[in-house]
C-alpha cells in the first residue's frame, strides 16, 4: 500500500558500505558518513519504514564539497531485495541534486557508486522530494 507522503525522517534507517550510515539522515550537514578511501560500487541505503512518493534526490556532501562521487546511481525498492535501476547522473560539488523523469513509489532507496572520485565519498545528509 501506497503513501503519497514522505515518513518523517525519524523513521528513517540508512546502512551500506560507508562508516556511520545513519549520519546521512540525522539532520546535521555537518556530521557526514563516509567511504572508505577507495569505494567504487559503494552504496548506502535508506530505508523510509514505508512505501512513499518521491521524484528527486538530494546528496549533500558536508563541508567538503569535494568529497563527491563521479558518478552515482539511484535505485529504488519496495522489498529491499530487489532494486530496480532511476537515473545515473554525475556527482556534483556541495550537492549532488537528481531529477528523477517520474515520480517512484519506493520504501528502499539506495545510492550506489559508479565511479570514484578525488576523495572519499562524504553524505552529510541525504533528501527526498
Amino acid at each position: 500500500m501506497g503513501n503519497d507522503h514522505l515518513t518523517p525522517r525519524s523513521r528513517w534507517v540508512a546502512y551500506g558500505d560507508l562508516h556511520d550510515p545513519g549520519l546521512a539522515i540525522d539532520g546535521d550537514s555537518y556530521t557526514s558518513a563516509v567511504s572508505n578511501a577507495s569505494y567504487k560500487n559503494a552504496s548506502l541505503t535508506i530505508d523510509l519504514g514505508k512505501t512513499c512518493l518521491f521524484n528527486m534526490v538530494a546528496i549533500d556532501h558536508g563541508p567538503d564539497r569535494f568529497a563527491f562521487a563521479r558518478k552515482v546511481a539511484v535505485l529504488t525498492s519496495s522489498d529491499g531485495k530487489k532494486f530496480q535501476p532511476q537515473m545515473l547522473v554525475p556527482g556534483l560539488r556541495q550537492v549532488t541534486t537528481i531529477v528523477l523523469i517520474k515520480q517512484v513509489l519506493a520504501r528502499y532507496v539506495r545510492l550506489q557508486v559508479v565511479a570514484e572520485g578525488d576523495r572519499p565519498w562524504s553524505v552529510a545528509e541525504v533528501y527526498l522530494y
